[in-house]
């Protein structure tokens, strides 16, 4: 995701939440959308469900796209945990998503898109 298409900044998000040891080290953090890194907290786990982590999973393993590439539609229990935890259908988020449509710049190319 580019920033200068969002209309808040990107946040730095701890991968391992500093409330858990995590450090400021660049292996630790990452870029992350303001709304969806305060809905995430310092969660790691949904009960013994870990949340998607984009550096060591495959997203097409665990989500795909609706027939209108407006939600994201969970394939596996980490799927659906993140999807319901970060609230990545939000009404807010399927706006943008149709904007970012009409304009090709979403979805990406190589997500998979229900049929």
């Amino acid at each position: 995701m580019d920033e200068r298409w969002q209309f808040v900044t990107f946040t730095i998000d701890h991968i391992l939440p500093v409330s858990q040891d995590g450090k400021d080290n660049l292996d630790n953090l990452a870029l992350a959308f303001f709304h969806c890194n305060r809905r995430k907290h310092d969660k790691q786990f949904v009960g013994k469900t870990p949340l998607f982590n984009p550096r060591e999973m495959d997203w097409k393993a665990h989500f795909i796209w609706s027939k209108d590439a407006l939600h994201i539609i969970p394939l596996t229990e980490i799927g659906k945990i993140t999807v319901e935890l970060l609230e990545l259908n939000r009404e807010r988020l399927l706006l943008i998503r149709s904007d970012d449509i009409k304009i090709n710049r979403h979805p990406p190319s190589d997500d998979l898109i229900q049929e």
